[in-house]
């Protein structure tokens, strides 16, 4: 198969279109849509592109009258207060005040004040005016108390090098209104500067401008600072403190493309489209936005009906396909179903053959195989079962002795280190009982191997009946015996060990009597640790003997290799 084979063959299975019909359903369509898709999205785009040159025509010609007009409003609040700077009665009385003290500077101050009074009251637009030394000092205002008690930032280089300053427009909470700061140098002919007049200014004419040239136009239009603080609109809300700002990516953008529009999330996280344009000689722009929703309202109308018109097509073409693809690979689907079943292990499968040529003799061989599987199945399966009763068998030889029954050593560690464990963890005490039959090598002696094993058994049998379920019992070697009492103290433990020792002193055995010794220990009082504690039953184990046999002798360990024992 050649690398391209591969790669078609991974993308339709990944696509689950690698059945036939499903191959047949794909081209359909492929072949009947591909090419409408291309157009409509050709159409799409050259009509969104269209649109999009239409607003930019549209918000950037509101955007240049708006910012063009306030430029020539902030050009004529300037001369007016040129005009009253180079007025006779400002020029000669802030001479006078900055000459000296005294009643004919405070003449000078009555004087100016009245002028400014005078000014104000045939200038609506200013709300206050205030005459300021170098200093940046009040010398007179209009009114007599007024708000204005400081320039904006940054005002003393400008007004010595005779420029205009401009302040940041801020709301006026008292009257309602939006205002800004104008100040102009007081500068007579020939002369330097002696101070500056300044004029907080209402912008609600501004913001009547802004309404009267965004009326009849899609969108709002905004007046707005250089960091994208907006400062008027033209909603009807147009005169309420406006909050949020422009991001500063979208101002960027929006400063650069001179002739586009730009598209963002205004601060409500609204997607709009929008242009700017920058007010002369300020740090002010007009904004004019426009949502995306409205503004792509007939483009999204022609996306969606495109879009169904598609899904329509997909529909009946697709339908048509699958149809087409059912009478070809019907017989087909058949015989991958039963495939699959057999795969999964289910071998009662037979399949109808109703048609006759090639996949009439297909499904005929598919059939005498299956067949020849069950068949197959079914020894297969008796096999398994006899091999699975021989592991059983294996197993339980693996954990238990083959004379008496118990459990062999290796399995009694195992139980033994798990304990250990769990008492570590519940803080729960166990006990251990290690036995020896007494004698048990003259015993033999005496009356032979067989009844040896006898005896063994015997004991077994006694321990399996003197132990709980959760107990275990298990031959430890030879002659010698272990039980473990889970949840067991050392009392009960010896309780245990002396039924025991009095069943095997009443048992029938071959030689009339056996006997056996028992040493008993417990976990923590008698050791930590598995070594110590056998360590500990074994050593009471040896004093039973030392102490004639055929009783039960109790460690109690204080430290490792020393024992009191008492029988």
């Amino acid at each position: 198969m050649n690398s391209w084979e591969r790669i078609a063959s991974r993308l339709l299975q990944r696509l689950r279109l690698d059945s036939v019909r499903g191959k047949i359903l794909a081209f359909t369509v492929l072949a009947t849509v591909l090419t409408s898709v291309t157009t409509v999205w050709l159409a799409y785009s050259q009509g969104k592109r269209a649109v999009t040159q239409t607003i930019a025509t549209e918000l950037v010609g509101v955007s240049s009258q708006a910012a063009n007009e306030f430029g020539l409003w902030l050009k004529e609040r300037e001369f007016d207060l040129k005009t009253f700077s180079n007025s006779y009665e400002v020029t000669e009385n802030i001479t006078r005040l900055t000459a000296g003290a005294g009643a004919s500077a405070r003449a000078s101050t009555g004087r100016l004040t009245d002028y400014l009074n005078s000014v104000r009251e045939r200038t609506a637009e200013y709300h206050e005016l205030v005459v300021f030394d170098l200093a940046g000092n009040p010398l007179a205002s209009s009114p007599v108390r007024p708000r204005l008690q400081t320039l904006p930032e940054g005002w003393a280089g400008k007004i010595k090098n005779g420029d205009p300053v401009i302040g940041k427009p801020s709301w006026d909470s008292a009257g309602r209104m939006m205002t800004v700061v104008i100040a102009v140098p007081i500068k007579p002919a020939g002369r330097r500067p002696l101070g500056a007049i300044a004029g907080r200014l209402d912008l609600r004419t501004a913001a009547a401008t802004l309404q009267r040239l965004a009326r009849g136009h899609a969108g709002i239009a905004y007046l707005v600072s250089y960091n994208g603080e907006r400062i008027l609109s033209s909603a009807r809300n147009a005169m309420m403190p406006l909050h949020g700002k422009v991001d500063g990516a979208a101002m960027r953008h929006l400063n650069t493309e001179s002739r586009e529009v730009v598209e963002y999330h205004n601060p409500e996280g609204v997607a709009v489209i929008g242009t700017l344009r920058q007010v002369a000689e300020s740090n002010w722009g007009v904004l004019t936005e426009l949502t995306q929703a409205e503004g792509f309202n007939l483009v999204n109308r022609f996306r969606n009906i495109t879009i169904l018109v598609l899904l329509c097509l997909f529909a009946v073409v697709g339908s048509l396909a699958y149809l087409l693809g059912l009478m070809l690979v019907r017989p087909l689907e058949r015989l991958t179903r039963g495939a699959a079943r057999v795969a999964a292990g289910d071998f009662d499968v037979t399949l109808p053959v109703l048609t006759g040529g090639e996949l009439g003799y297909l499904t005929t061989v598919f059939n005498d195989m299956v067949a020849q599987l069950r068949a197959n199945m079914l020894e297969v399966d008796a096999i398994n079962e006899r091999l699975r009763e021989k592991n059983l068998q294996l197993q339980r030889l693996s954990l238990t002795d083959p004379l008496t029954g118990l459990d062999n050593r290796r399995h009694l560690m195992e139980v033994l280190e798990q304990e250990l464990k769990r008492a570590a963890r519940s803080g729960e005490e166990f006990a251990l009982l290690i036995m020896d039959v007494d004698h048990f090598k003259t015993y033999n002696d005496a009356f032979g191997h067989q009844a040896g094993d006898e005896a063994l058994i015997a004991v077994a049998g006694i321990l399996k009946s003197s132990v709980r379920e959760v107990d275990c019992a298990a031959r430890y070697g030879g002659e010698e015996f272990v039980v473990l009492l889970p949840a067991t103290g050392l009392d009960r433990a010896a309780e245990v060990a002396e039924r025991i020792c009095e069943a095997v002193r009443h048992a029938k055995v071959p030689g009339g009597q056996i006997t056996v010794s028992v040493g008993v220990a417990s976990y923590p009082a008698q050791g930590i640790s598995l070594d110590s504690l056998i360590a500990s039953a074994d050593a009471a184990l040896y004093h039973a003997k030392r102490e004639g046999r055929d009783c039960v002798v109790r460690a109690d360990w204080s430290s490792f290799g020393h024992a009191t024992t008492q029988g």
